[in-house]
């Protein structure tokens, strides 16, 4: 009965289909430049995440395995597709994302604190 008389306007985040065919956040990057910062971006997280596997850092390796698995998520959807699908919908700032990007933002939130914790700067 409670939920029956919840609306869209009581929740920040709105659930529905979109189809995204730029990068993580609805960010409209493609072509050579799209692939360029993704191989970029995928090789430093695989040798950051070899280097914390090495020193057996908790937090390094959680925020890096974050970043991989929700880039390859979003990248099989891109090969499998020709786009992202996303599916929540955030009125306030018109952004639209799905689970792939959230955990590739909680990766790098991680880091930048871990970062921020140890003193070191970006």
């Amino acid at each position: 009965m409670a939920i029956s008389s919840l609306s869209d306007e009581n929740f920040p985040v709105r659930f529905f289909l979109f189809k995204n065919p730029g990068i993580a956040f609805s960010i409209p990057l493609q072509g050579s430049l799209f692939y360029f910062f993704l191989i970029a971006i995928l090789g430093i997280a695989v040798f950051k995440l070899f280097d914390a596997y090495r020193r057996k850092k908790i937090i390094d390796i959680a925020s890096f395995t974050l970043i991989l698995f929700g880039a390859f998520s979003n990248l099989l959807d891109r090969f499998k597709g020709g786009l992202i699908i996303d599916y929540f919908f955030w009125p306030l700032v018109s952004m639209a994302f799905n689970l792939a990007d959230l955990m590739v933002l909680s990766g790098a939130i991680l880091i930048l604190w871990m970062m921020f914790k140890k003193g070191n700067r970006v």
